[in-house]
């Protein structure tokens, strides 16, 4: 151990998804509660936990490359794995000689009486601060650069899409009850944040176990009523479970003018192979209602090309769509089987030099439309959340943020806060920067 005048070092490395990083935050301020010293991963840590990501078999390897990378900084250091890997493959994780612990999501909720409880047995007690852990006496662990909170409204996933993983490595919908995210929200306020994001698995089909009620947009206009909140961002949302009642919302001025909707294919026929519960024109009709009525509002999508079937003209169709509706932005994927999904086992699988032909055009289609996006924004008056010191200018007077319709803008300012918002005026365009000016 590094310190033995305080509990041990630990660090949470975290691969994949908002959610996995909304509940490693959550952890870390509950094992910095019981005693023990929050450090960057990078940092000789007495204790790792690396909550992985298993959404395709690249992010398994990312994941056994980090596990060893950071036993190799720190050879006596306790290393526990956690996330959607180790439910879905927990042999796997096992096996490595580098592993400690393996604990799956089910069991997540339980994280730090186990870390705890492990190091015990090995080293003997920590501090007699586990109680504080069970009854919630945690504060937010401070991070250079951390500028917005992630809540976890919801967890698992209830439909079975042929290509996806999750809900065997999440299991079924869950949801937060409304009156613990009022609180935790408030919380976040009153720590400093002006920009809160909701995430989950499908945080649109909030509330589907209570019989639809509260919807996601009861939530959220409680959260707007009851909480002093400035921002408020939505992670990625099915297009199946959007409600349009959430644009009744805008005129507040406190949600984000960011829709992030996974269009996945342009063709019907792929959509439905996919099970996907929406149609192209269906996609369509909802984009253009965001558009009608949130001016400005950034909508980025995923397409995955190559899904088994797909044909020339699947992907013509695809193409066409994207051009059309003109995305900000546009996360290309190429398929590969995911075994234990249905997928895996169709038929007509598509050659890999094909699907790297068409990732590649649909990857500069969306360059060519995030650039237009970001040239639309000229002139325009923006208000970013601090995120920290900006990489260019004299250092401590040129800053970076996130607009509320995620765009990624420089400005000089003295005295800037991360976390903050600032408003700004867009004066002109760095490669993929904005530059503007204070208002």
């Amino acid at each position: 151990m590094t310190n033995s005048h305080a509990g041990p070092r630990f660090a949470v490395a975290t691969l994949g998804c908002r959610l996995n990083q909304a509940e490693s935050d959550e952890l870390e301020r509950k094992l910095a509660a019981a005693g023990l010293v929050p450090v960057e991963p990078e940092d000789s840590a007495d204790i790792y936990v690396v909550n992985t990501c298993t959404v395709t078999h690249i992010a398994d390897r990312k994941a056994r490359h980090l596990i060893r990378h950071l036993k190799r900084l720190n050879p006596a250091a306790v290393v526990v794995a956690t996330g959607c890997y180790a439910q879905v493959a927990p042999g796997e994780l096992s096996s490595m000689p580098e592993v400690d612990l393996v604990v799956p999501n089910r069991q997540k909720d339980l994280l730090p009486e186990i870390i705890l409880r492990a190091w015990e047995e090995r080293f003997g007690p920590v501090l007699p601060r586990l109680q504080d852990v069970a009854a919630g006496a945690c504060t937010w662990v401070d991070r250079p650069g951390r500028a917005r909170a992630l809540l976890k409204i919801q967890d698992g996933c209830n439909y079975v899409c042929a290509f996806c993983i999750v809900p065997r490595a999440r299991g079924r919908h869950r949801s937060v009850p409304v009156p613990e995210l009022v609180e935790r929200v408030r919380a976040f306020a009153a720590e400093g944040f002006d920009e809160v994001v909701l995430t989950g698995v499908c945080i649109g089909a909030y509330g589907l176990e209570w019989d639809g009620r509260p919807h996601l947009y009861d939530l959220v206009r409680t959260l707007l009523e009851e909480t002093p909140v400035r921002r408020i961002r939505f992670s990625s949302i099915d297009p199946a479970d959007f409600d349009l009642r959430l644009l009744d919302l805008y005129p507040s001025g406190r949600l984000c003018r960011h829709f992030h909707l996974p269009l996945q294919s342009g063709s019907d026929a792929v959509l439905r192979r996919m099970r996907r519960r929406y149609t192209a024109g269906q996609y369509r009709e909802l984009v253009e209602a965001i558009r009608s009525r949130i001016p400005g509002a950034f909508i980025a999508a995923d397409v995955i090309v190559g899904f088994p079937g797909e044909s020339e003209a699947d992907f013509e169709a695809t193409f066409d769509l994207c051009r059309e509706l003109g995305f900000a932005g546009l996360h290309v994927f190429r398929y590969s089987p995911r075994p234990g999904t249905l997928a895996a086992r169709f038929p007509d699988q598509v050659p890999e030099p094909v699907k790297r032909a068409r990732s590649e055009r649909l990857i500069a289609l969306a360059e060519e439309l995030a650039a237009a996006f970001r040239a639309s924004q000229l002139g325009a008056t923006l208000e970013v959340v601090v995120d920290g010191p900006a990489q260019c200018g004299p250092s401590g007077t040129w800053w970076e943020g996130l607009s509320d319709n995620y765009l990624r803008v420089h400005f000089p300012a003295s005295g800037a806060v991360v976390g903050r918002i600032r408003r700004v005026r867009i004066t002109g365009i760095d490669g993929d920067l904005l530059l503007a000016e204070p208002v």
